[in-house]
């Protein structure tokens, strides 16, 4: 009998977990045009909005944080995804701004969206590795 046919290559089944916090950092909005203002109130009316922000918020965290192991698993939203959350609670004149925003030159939607998306703030409460049960 070989030594090595001994030896056990089964892996080893961890979980890994992170606890978060999604915050909205208001000092910024002092400098937010009425538009952005509006937007930021609405987004922040509706829960299920709000929930779908901040786990974008936490997903672009993870991707810019991470290597390797998160590498591709997370990405964040692009602009146009984040018009398409915010859509559907904005009044339809609001509405109507914010989707000419979409086709508009350069990177205007992005310029106006984004300050308002970063006023989520992601504190990472605390990690642990578990065993996965056999």
């Amino acid at each position: 009998m070989e030594p090595c046919s001994r030896l056990s290559t089964a892996p080893v089944e961890l979980k890994f977990y992170g606890d978060f916090e999604i915050t909205t950092n208001l000092k910024s909005v002092e400098e937010f045009s009425p538009k952005q203002l509006i937007l930021l109130e609405s987004i922040l009316g509706p829960p299920d909005v709000k929930l779908q922000l901040a786990r974008m918020a936490l997903e672009t965290d993870l991707n810019s944080l991470t290597d390797s192991h998160f590498r591709d698993r997370y990405s964040g939203p692009s602009v146009r995804d984040l018009l398409d959350i915010v859509l559907p609670c904005l009044q339809p004149v609001e509405q109507s701004y914010w989707e000419s925003l979409r086709d508009g030159s350069g990177d205007t939607l992005h310029n106006e969206i984004m300050p308002v998306f970063f006023v989520f703030d992601v504190r990472l409460k605390r990690t642990g590795i578990e065993e996965m049960g056999t």
